[in-house]
């Protein structure tokens, strides 16, 4: 298991890793890493290559790293709820698959109110 530590508080996931035979592209790779990693209800907050690495430990393994900007959400609250829906938008448009409708339409999670 993988601990993240934030500020206040200590979450425990399991690690945030894809690696399936059947999901070929790295980019497949990335992006199921990012929903097991949303599925805890953690954002990155940083979506960028940089935050990629290939395990030392397991050849064809994908990995997230630094989580310097990570948060906890409470998906029952709807702003929070949206940040997780905005950042797994963010990372389908940079690794190029294609956003669902409900995604596209997204209002910005600055934007709600609680």
């Amino acid at each position: 298991m993988t601990f993240l530590i934030f500020p206040r508080q200590a979450v425990s996931i399991t690690p945030v890793t894809c690696h399936d035979p059947n999901e070929l592209t790295p980019s497949t790779q990335i992006v199921k890493a990012y929903e097991r990693l949303h599925a805890a209800n953690v954002v990155h907050g940083d979506t960028g290559v940089q935050h990629v690495r290939h395990s030392k430990h397991t050849p064809g393994e994908i990995v997230l790293v630094d989580f310097d900007n990570a948060w906890v959400v409470n998906p029952a609250r709807k702003r929070e709820k949206a940040d997780i829906d905005d950042e797994y938008r963010c990372v389908l448009r940079e690794y190029g698959f294609e956003v669902p409708e409900h995604l596209r339409a997204l209002v910005p999670p600055w934007e709600i109110e609680e």
